[in-house]
């Protein structure tokens, strides 16, 4: 659960007040020890919305569960175990007001600012749309579930084909928003746009979606996707049954290949920056890659390799028992006393802290992720598949993953298989410097126009 560290702030009140809309961004910049937090609220008093950001912790456009501005302003965020409440009348053209989470309380000072950058998204649409979008339920009988979607059609188009877009790893809405980002909203408005019907919907126990995501494995996930090309399949719309199809980034690219082959409904893939290793070497490669690239210490990027390998390896060779969480905790500490570190700071961060580490690689998901591996099911898949990968994805390496994943298209053996790899392109095919996580909320392309262009181009072939 995200919580904010917000701890000192001195105010300075002043008499002058005037009254005036509250509608619009605020921004506060606090110093905390070590560090500074910037919080940007943005304030719809029409839409009775509120939406916090603080970049620093990667919370974007956090969106208020409570939001009022009568006589006073109440905004809640019950996850955060936070709320922000107070008079709504500007002092000195500010906001001056409580915030309260938990046993910390302290007035802060926000000042009205320009739309920041991270809210510059040029690529999301802007009504009136040129298509129909509609909400859907959708059931998943086997798994005893409803998901919760969008559906867009369009317009004069007799017969259209569909395509299902699936998340990759973690708990995502049916946009997939990240960092400012609503990436299934943008691909969703462009395949539309281009005569494509689309079904986004939210992950099992996400948003509206029922079920319980913390227990999900990938291999659940497929079934999602199955019920939704189903749903797609019996539509009154009449989609082109010929041409229903799956687009997968990161994690949905590995879902969407087993779902494809327990589906025959599903008639042809796209995979977005999708391993063509095992998830264990996804996770070892991209550890160390990030943790290089941000600049760690060398010996403990050592450790942390020591760790990650080690743990992936046991889980690979062994089956799950009760004496797994003890072996990765073992692996853990004989990697931690051979590393030539100050072993006492590295037990105390709490990113690879002992007890949270074994509790993740503990999980359903993880340990599923970690064993399963593309050659065991991607040569199976007989349907055209196009694959798009980038040269600066950290999380998904081509030096690691993209010889593999060739081959293992290749050994599908469709003619119409393509595999493509595009320069400078991050996870999320945009443009980067680096390619770090951090980057996505400044990089004001959602997804390169020239890989929606590939993926026209490809699926004008079918």
């Amino acid at each position: 659960m995200k919580q904010l560290k917000i701890l000192f702030l001195i105010i300075f009140y002043t008499p002058l007040i005037i009254s005036q809309s509250t509608d619009g961004f605020w921004k506060t910049r606090l110093i905390i020890p070590g560090d500074t937090l910037t919080i940007y609220l943005e304030l719809n008093n029409a839409e009775s919305d509120a939406r916090l950001t603080v970049k620093e912790q990667m919370l974007y456009d956090y969106k208020a569960s409570e939001f009022y501005n009568e006589d006073s302003l109440l905004i809640e965020f019950p996850a955060l175990k936070a709320k922000i409440y107070g008079s709504n009348k500007t002092v000195n053209d500010s906001l001056i007001l409580l915030f309260d989470q938990g046993l910390f309380k302290q007035y802060v000072r926000l000042g009205r600012t320009d739309t920041p950058l991270f809210k510059n998204r040029p690529q999301n649409p802007v009504p009136p749309l040129p298509y129909s979008s509609e909400n859907v339920k959708i059931e998943n009988a086997g798994a005893g579930i409803k998901l919760a979607g969008t559906l867009t059609i369009p317009e004069n188009v007799k017969n259209p084909p569909a395509v299902i877009l699936v998340s990759g790893s973690g708990a995502q809405n049916r946009n997939m928003d990240i960092m400012g980002h609503s990436y299934f909203l943008v691909i969703a408005d462009y395949l539309t746009r281009n005569g494509y019907a689309v079904l986004r919907c939210d992950d099992r126990g996400t948003a509206e979606s029922e079920g319980d995501f913390s227990k999900a494995t990938t291999a659940d996930f497929a079934t999602d996707v199955s019920a939704q090309a189903d749903f797609l399949a019996a539509h009154p719309a009449g989609f082109d049954k010929k041409r229903i199809g799956v687009l997968g980034i990161s994690e949905g690219g590995m879902i969407a290949p087993l779902a494809s082959l327990q589906n025959s409904g599903i008639t042809f893939l796209i995979l977005l920056s999708a391993p063509g290793v095992t998830g264990g070497e996804i996770l070892s490669s991209q550890s160390h890659i990030i943790n290089t690239i941000m600049g760690e210490d060398p010996a403990q990027v050592a450790v942390t390799d020591c760790i990650m390998e080690g743990v992936v390896r046991h889980i690979q060779s062994t089956g799950n028992d009760s004496s797994l969480a003890k072996a990765i905790g073992g692996i853990y500490d004989e990697c931690l006393e051979k590393g030539e570190i100050d072993k006492k700071k590295f037990k105390s961060d709490p990113r690879t802290g002992k007890r949270t580490f074994t509790a993740v690689f503990n999980s359903p998901w993880m340990l599923y992720f970690t064993r399963l591996n593309p050659k065991d099911y991607l040569p199976e898949v007989k349907i055209p598949m196009l694959a798009i990968n980038g040269t600066l994805d950290l999380q998904v390496h081509v030096s690691v993953n993209q010889k593999p994943l060739e081959e293992l298209i290749r050994q599908a053996g469709n003619p119409l298989n393509e595999t493509v790899v595009f320069e400078n392109l991050n996870h999320l095919l945009q443009k980067a410097d680096k390619g770090l996580i951090s980057e996505y909320a400044d990089i004001t392309t959602t997804i390169e126009p020239e890989v929606l262009e590939k993926m026209l181009e490809w699926l004008k072939k079918l």
